[in-house]
């Protein structure tokens, strides 16, 4: 009960625009500079070229709805034998481009689009037991 009796002393002081009382020493900061780019010596290794074949295109349609006018929807339809998941597949899809790829290069495909499309828009669905992949792609108001 003592402790909350004490008084404190008056003569303060209080620091304005400082962070501490008289002098600052200087600092030293050690950095160990090192070069932009550094060099890499390593023997010089065989390099063997694998001639691959590139993967093959798979069968696929593109169908329009409706099918008279201008589209509101295309229908991308892609048969992919041998794919048993999607998992395995990788689609990119740009404004005027579809992109598939079958991992591990069983499959590639790169088509242009009849018409612009908006990515954003679009889905896909893969049927295992089909093994056909269908994307809808919304095509953009021109």
């Amino acid at each position: 009960k003592q402790w909350y009796q004490r008084r404190v002393r008056g003569d303060w002081l209080i620091l304005k625009n400082r962070s501490h009382v008289g002098r600052i020493r200087p600092h030293t900061i050690r950095t160990f500079r090192k070069p932009v780019i550094q060099e890499v010596t390593q023997p010089a290794k065989k390099r063997t070229t694998k001639h691959t074949q590139p993967a093959p295109k798979p069968k696929y349609i593109v169908l329009q709805q409706p099918v008279t006018g201008s589209p509101n929807y295309l229908i991308v339809d892609v048969w992919l034998p041998g794919i048993e998941s999607s998992s395995k597949l990788t689609l990119d899809v740009g404004e005027d481009r579809l992109t598939l790829h079958a991992h591990p290069a069983m499959y590639f495909l790169d088509i242009e689009l009849p018409y612009d499309v908006i990515p954003l828009e679009s889905g896909a669905q893969y049927d295992t037991g089909k093994q056909q992949l269908t994307v809808a792609l919304m095509t953009a108001e021109t």
